[in-house]
């Protein structure tokens, strides 16, 4: 998922972790694009896969969160995409 705030739900939460615990469902989730070390939600839950982003050349990309929470990064800059006028 690309979406996310800054504020902790409880509800939220615990709707991550019956998934993942009781579905055997990983959420993948962005990091969140404020470039801090800030934690942004779900992907600073425990049972949620939080992913941060590097640029072209495996450098933290400028927007991205980078905190304890970020399990792992992928190419965020720079991708080709199939919507015409570069965007």
């Amino acid at each position: 998922m690309s979406l996310g705030g800054s504020g902790y739900s409880k509800f939220e939460n615990e709707s991550c972790e019956y998934f993942y615990n009781e579905k055997d469902i990983l959420i993948v989730a962005a990091a969140g694009n404020d470039g801090d070390t800030g934690y942004s939600y779900p992907a600073s839950y425990d049972s949620v896969m939080s992913v941060g982003a590097v640029d072209e050349n495996n450098v933290h990309a400028s927007f991205s969160n980078f905190n304890d929470r970020v399990d792992l990064v992928a190419p965020g800059t720079s991708i080709p995409s199939t919507i015409s006028g570069d965007r």
